[in-house]
């Protein structure tokens, strides 16, 4: 912030910032870690993983990632993976969990374990991830596609419902067909809740969502919820 608003060089900056950085404040050590860039990077890892031990999840996350995409320091990817898992599992927001998720889930960087992404996704999304809620809904559906035993019907319409509540268009559309074909289904909702079947639909539909494009469509056609248009 005194940087920003005060005249004060860069050099003058990283001096009183290195000096924070050695006498163990994590706020230093961060901002003086990525002060230096790509300058030097031994410098930059070795302050980082000082910030780690003190354990700032700031540091801890940022050192996952720094060797992740610096292929000159020629770390194995379970080296990487350990400082990402040990920021997720100390994440506040979910922001930590859904980056480490993905990482897991894509295999690019680490090693692949779509089962342990799906944990995180999870956790993620208990921190009210918007983005992980999405990729948790995804993943326990691909898993009740398969095996509809894998996934218990409560936790799989809570993220259902959590994600239509967050105006996701899969979560919305598949919440609203839920309702709509709840007594067949042999679910108990409310009528209150069930009459939201028309407006999820169309919620869905202005996001574009081809099945709901489509459903809603039908709907206007016929007059399902809504006058014929």
């Amino acid at each position: 912030q005194a940087y920003t608003s005060v005249n004060i060089s860069r050099k003058e900056m990283m001096k009183y910032l290195k000096i924070g950085a050695d006498n163990n404040n994590t706020f230093c050590i961060y901002f003086y870690a990525s002060y230096i860039g790509d300058k030097d990077k031994n410098e930059k890892i070795r302050y980082l993983k000082k910030g780690d031990e003190l354990g700032d999840i700031k540091c801890t996350y940022s050192l996952g990632k720094e060797l992740i995409y610096d292929k000159s320091l020629a770390l194995y990817p379970e080296e990487c993976a350990f400082y990402l898992e040990k920021a997720a599992n100390k994440t506040k927001d979910g922001t930590e969990a859904f980056d480490y998720a993905m990482e897991l889930q894509s295999g690019f960087h680490i090693t692949q374990n779509e089962q342990k992404a799906s944990k995180y996704f999870k956790l993620a999304a208990d921190k009210g991830n918007i983005d992980a809620i999405s990729e948790y809904y995804s993943c326990i559906k691909n898993e009740r596609s398969m095996n509809k035993n894998s996934v218990d019907d409560k936790e799989f319409l809570k993220y259902m419902k959590i994600g239509a509540q967050n105006d996701l268009p899969e979560c919305m559309y598949d919440y609203a067909m839920t309702l709509k074909n709840s007594k067949e289904y042999g679910l108990l909702f409310d009528d209150e809740e069930v009459k939201q079947y028309p407006e999820l639909i169309k919620k869905a539909a202005e996001k574009n969502y081809g099945k709901a494009v489509f459903v809603y469509s039908l709907m206007l056609k016929n007059g399902d919820g809504f006058p014929v248009d």
